[in-house]
This record gives C-alpha cells, structure tokens and sequence, in this order.
C-alpha cells in the first residue's frame, strides 16, 4: 500500500522534491562557502570555519543527490541513508537553535540592546517620546529597545519552533518512503517464494496391493516412500 503526506500526495515525491532541495540548497552554500575562502584574505579561526561549512554542506548535498537517485530508482539504501541525514539535520538544528536562545537572552541579548541604543531612528524616537513630556530621553530609549529585543527573541522562537517541526515532517516523510520500499520488498520476497512453492512436484495418491493382499491408498512422494 502507497503511503502519503499531506492527505494525498505520496510519499515518493515528497522524497524527490526534498532531496532535490536539499542538494541544491547545500551546493549553493557549500559553494559560496569555498568561494567565500578563495576570494578573501581570512586567516586563524574565521578560515578554518569557512572550510568546515564548506565540506559539511558538501557532504550533505553528496548524500541528499544519493537520497534523489534512491528516490527515482526505488533504493530502500540510499533513500534511508537521506532519511538519516535528515534528522541528523533536525538535532543540530535543535542544538544550534538551543545555543542561540540561550545567547539572545545572555550576553548576545545585552549586545543586541547596546547595538538598539546607538541606532539613529530609535534614538529619534525617543527624543520625541521624551519632548512629549512622557519620559526621559535615556528612559524612553531604554524601554524602545527592551520592547525591540523582547519581540526579537519571541519572533527567533516561534521561527526555530517552527523551522524544526518542518524538518522534523520532512525527515518523517523520507523515513516514511523507505519504509515503504521495505514493505514492497517484503511482498515481492514473499511472493517469489510462493511462486517457488508452486512450482515444486507434488505428491501423487496411489493404489497397490500390499503383501496381505488388500489395496492400500496413499500419497507418495518422488522416492517412492509414502508420506
């Protein structure tokens, strides 16, 4: 049976179309990445960063071709080796996503809201709050760039939510059509070995007369001996 995502589409194409994202997704930043490297004079850390996204990106638009050719050529293999991938994916998106919010509401935060404070506009508008009679320049300023920051880290949430539950589906989707190989698999295995079984002589029943005289019924196999 054809298993399906989104009520009706199968499996198999939401397997192609995925792996075919993801290996042009991955070149494209494994290439920007070596191009990054080649065209600018970066050295220590920030190189050997750039090199590691490069080859990781490379790796993965490798495997997610693998998970395309799998796709159009039915391998339960290569496409379970995307599937793989693809939560490997989900858990440094999860870690990764972790990092960061733990970063906005640290020392990354107290950086974003120093940042807030030197920005023109904001501190325009704080001068208007503050002739208004509302609030102090500083004190007005202070509450524009909470109220900035608070909306940053709410809106990075529900967008890391959100990003990772669509991996989460899109892993499950491939997972999903692997196992259907396997299934279809399992069905042509099982219908060899009955079309095996059919194909094997069966045992004829047969009448002689035993040594008392008297006929017997029986089957026989192709020994001769009676089963």
């Amino acid at each position: 049976m054809y298993r399906t995502f989104c009520c009706c589409l199968p499996v198999r194409f939401g397997a192609l179309v995925l792996a075919l994202l993801e290996f042009a997704l991955s070149g494209v930043i494994a290439a920007l990445a070596f191009h990054e490297m080649t065209t600018t004079d970066v050295h220590g850390t920030e190189r050997t960063t750039i090199i590691v996204i490069g080859c990781v990106f490379s790796l993965m638009a490798v495997v997610s071709l693998f998970g395309f050719v799998g796709a159009v050529l039915r391998s339960r293999i290569l496409v379970n080796m995307f599937a793989t991938l693809l939560y490997i994916l989900v858990v440094l998106s999860l870690v990764s996503g972790v990092f960061s919010v733990v970063s906005l509401f640290t020392g990354g935060g107290k950086s974003l809201f120093a940042s807030c404070k030197k920005e023109t506009d904001q501190i325009d508008l704080a001068k208007t709050k503050a002739i208004a009679g509302e609030k102090t320049v500083d004190e007005a300023l202070d509450d524009i760039c909470h109220g900035i920051i608070t909306g940053v880290r709410v809106a990075y949430i529900v967008i890391l939510s959100i990003t990772i539950i669509i991996q989460l589906y899109c892993a499950y989707i491939v997972k999903s059509y692997g196992s259907q190989l396997e299934d279809e698999e399992d069905r042509e295995r099982v219908k060899a070995q009955s079309n095996y079984i059919s194909q094997q002589p069966q045992s004829q029943p047969v009448v002689i007369n035993n040594v008392y005289g008297t006929q017997s019924t029986g089957a026989y196999d192709v020994g001769g001996k009676m089963v």
